[in-house]
């Protein structure tokens, strides 16, 4: 017998049942109550947080009326999304022109409060060299009477 005698074996096809591929099968049936309720209650679930995102995010850049049920309109349904995302994410938000106003107006504010605060280092430095002035006053007073008295 040779030392390197070679065995050769053929393949054979294994079959492997993918559990999901009925899912996608356009013949699928329930095949029970429980699978059923499953699978209804999967759906209004995942139908739920899909459409309470699709109602919040306009709602969040501050959509209001008319506006807020276009843009759920657009936002719900798959074909339409990602146009609404895309338009949404790169049109001008009303929360972005309040805000802005809003920065107007604080960066007013600040100026306002920067000279008040100017003002104020102003008066502080008056008043100490006031303070400077009259304790040197006092001083010499004081060494005038030590030497007069």
């Amino acid at each position: 017998m040779n030392q390197f005698e070679f065995v050769q074996y053929e393949s054979q096809p294994i079959e492997v049942e993918d559990p999901f591929q009925r899912l996608y099968d356009r013949n699928f049936e329930v095949q029970s109550f429980h699978e059923g309720i499953t699978l209804v209650v999967t759906l209004v679930i995942v139908l739920g947080l899909w459409f309470s995102v699709a109602w919040s995010l306009p709602g969040k850049v501050g959509r209001k009326g008319v506006a807020r049920w276009m843009w759920f309109g657009l936002l719900a349904f798959p074909y339409t999304m990602f146009f609404g995302l895309l338009v949404l994410t790169f049109s001008p938000w009303p929360v972005a022109r309040g805000s802005k106003k809003e920065t107007e107006e604080l960066e007013k504010e600040l100026e306002s409060t920067k000279k008040q605060l100017e003002a104020s280092q102003q008066r502080v430095e008056r008043y100490t060299d006031y303070v400077t002035k009259a304790n040197s006053v006092i001083e010499k007073l004081q060494a005038e009477r030590m030497n007069h008295g």
